[in-house]
């Protein structure tokens, strides 16, 4: 089969959990002899052999509308399949990158092509999650929710996302496709082991991922026990609410008697992640929103405790029953 995904992300090009997936799923489909194309609606893109970039009207820079990203993808795609007929489209869901592809499908060429559009994060569940929206996310919002009543099929990472697309967005259960992102086995040179004083924090910085939830609940905890640490191990965000960095505006939020045991450790590479991870007291996500969490489940593998909050995307999957604290 030749397989389209369409992304905004491409890991190691373009930084993101949904670069990782993609990554990882083109990898494991070339490995089974299919072909795929991986169209990249992104600036940071460039020139790059194992890619197709969606460039936009003459080319003119990424100051794009979201409609106007969304177009370019599809034109992309369509070029693509013009030349080399594909036999199935992936598009993300965020950024209402698929509403183009699915709004002109005949016109593009993709009549008779399965579209099936991958739920990571809609706009609408993030924002509701941190209670800031803009006139312009609400109508990514609409794109996002009529690009999964068009598409073929949705799919989705685990059971308890599929009920939620199911019950919120009224997508019909035979529609909706569990395709579990991959979590590599790990290989056994590093594991968890038991005594360390850090909790670790692994993701970008940023609201809908708790962060400035998580430095408020530490205060008080490595006020009582100063022997514990927090590290946050991650890229800088931004905060929609106070209109800075996130760093920035987390460091105002730590009190100056523990501000030496909070921590910004930046991206870190993977090995040294993992040996992090290894050495932690336990992985802990705040998030308010989460699809999946792909470095929860890669922390698991490592054989770490983990904290998670009680959502939909961890249910049944990290649990109580399945060795996370909830």
């Amino acid at each position: 089969m030749h397989i389209a995904f369409v992304t905004t992300e491409l890991d190691p090009i373009v930084p993101g959990g949904a670069g990782v997936l993609v990554r990882r799923l083109r990898d494991a489909l070339e490995a089974a002899a299919d072909r795929v194309t991986v169209v990249v609606a992104a600036d940071q893109v460039g020139r790059d052999d194992a890619v197709v970039r969606a460039t936009g009207d003459d080319d003119a820079g990424w100051d794009l509308s979201f409609m106007a990203r969304s177009k370019a993808a599809a034109e992309a795609v369509a070029d693509v399949h013009a030349h080399d007929p594909v036999d199935l489209v992936e598009v993300q869901d965020f950024d209402g990158l698929a509403f183009w592809l699915l709004t002109h499908r005949g016109d593009l060429g993709f009549a008779d092509t399965p579209i099936t559009v991958r739920f990571h994060g809609p706009v609408d569940l993030q924002v509701e999650a941190i209670g800031t929206s803009t006139a312009e996310l609400d109508a990514v919002a609409v794109m996002e929710r009529e690009s999964y009543a068009m598409a073929d099929s949705v799919t989705v990472p685990s059971p308890g996302i599929r009920d939620l697309v199911v019950d919120r967005y009224g997508v019909a259960d035979q529609r909706v496709l569990i395709g579990s992102p991959i979590v590599p086995t790990s290989s056994g040179a590093l594991r968890w082991s038991d005594g360390g004083t850090d909790f670790l924090v692994i993701g970008r910085l940023g609201e809908v991922k708790g962060s400035h939830d998580m430095v408020d609940a530490a205060i008080a905890v490595l006020t009582d026990h100063p022997e514990l640490t927090l590290t946050f191990a991650g890229a800088d965000g931004w905060s929609a609410t106070a209109n800075r960095p996130m760093q920035e505006w987390l460091g105002d939020r730590i009190p100056r008697r523990v501000r030496d045991r909070i921590r910004f450790a930046g991206h870190l590479e993977r090995r040294d992640l993992d040996e992090r991870i290894a050495a932690c007291r336990a992985v802990v996500v705040p998030s308010r929103f989460e699809s999946f969490h792909l470095a929860a489940h890669e922390a698991r593998r490592l054989g770490a405790p983990l904290i998670v909050p009680d959502l939909p995307a961890f249910r049944d999957l990290l649990d109580p029953e399945h060795g996370a604290e909830v």
